[in-house]
């Protein structure tokens, strides 16, 4: 497959929309071509961009203050500029500034924190696993001890794989997948009928923190970083079924 031709094919596969044979070759692909796997970030970034815009949305009292203060500020520019006395313009200057502010700080919050776009990016690779049946394992097994060697190698870190059937979590088996710029391993489990994928990959030094949820399209997601590496829950089971699973996976010893 050449470049061009991936290019015509990333968008829909995103999306989940190409059949099995055209996602299994794109795929192949992508895994030695770097300035896909570019162009694949890129456009996740400018979707992320596009949806954040309305999700955090300035509150009605903000807003409210700020279009008082533009209101005043076309008041002031409406008024005849008089030559003398100049003190005018030493009000005039804030206002504009006051107009400004307001434009930046609506900027600054139509922008998702680095939490919530991470967080967006794992419901859309959950999602986009669950379109299509065959990328949700590459190694299908409920054996922990075939699930954690199929990973050495391919990955800098080796990810959790502990049997938690007794708590009524299956293991079902593991993939290859892309996170945060960089390749990622997903521990599959099933709860009931529900699919629940564990991504699991590096993270700075420093970064370490408990777990935490957030709500993204419906799906849940709970994160941590313990050690360097960062973990991501994500399903649509209830947030408190989850977030029982996530402890089990982060208890010591697993």
């Amino acid at each position: 497959m050449t470049c061009d031709k991936a290019a015509e094919q990333i968008g829909a596969w995103l999306d989940g929309e190409l059949d099995q044979t055209a996602a299994a070759e794109l795929e192949r692909h992508l895994e030695g071509c770097a300035a896909c796997r570019r162009r694949i970030d890129e456009q996740r970034a400018l979707g992320r961009l596009l949806t954040g815009a309305s999700r955090f949305a300035a509150s009605p009292a903000l807003r409210s203050r700020l279009d008082e203060a533009l209101r005043r500020e076309k008041e002031a520019a409406a008024k005849p500029v008089p030559l003398r006395p100049k003190p005018w313009r030493r009000f005039a200057l804030p206002a504009a500034s006051l107009a400004g502010l307001a434009a930046s700080l609506v900027l600054f919050l139509s922008i998702p924190s680095a939490q919530d776009r991470l967080a967006d990016e794992v419901v859309s690779d959950h999602l986009r696993s669950l379109l299509m049946p065959e990328h949700l394992v590459d190694v299908p097994s409920s054996d922990q001890h075939t699930i954690k060697p199929w990973f050495n190698g391919k990955l800098e870190v080796a990810p959790p794989t502990p049997d938690l059937s007794a708590h009524g979590f299956e293991l079902i088996g593991g993939r290859l997948d892309y996170l945060d710029h960089q390749r990622s391993a997903v521990v599959v489990y099933k709860h009931r009928q529900h699919v629940i994928n564990l991504f699991v990959l590096p993270q700075p030094a420093g970064t370490d923190r408990e777990l935490t949820l957030v709500q993204d399209r419906g799906y849940s997601v709970v994160a941590w970083t313990r050690k360097g590496i960062g973990h991501w829950a994500v399903s649509d089971l209830n947030a408190a079924d989850l977030r029982d699973f996530a402890e089990l996976v982060a208890a010591p010893g697993k």
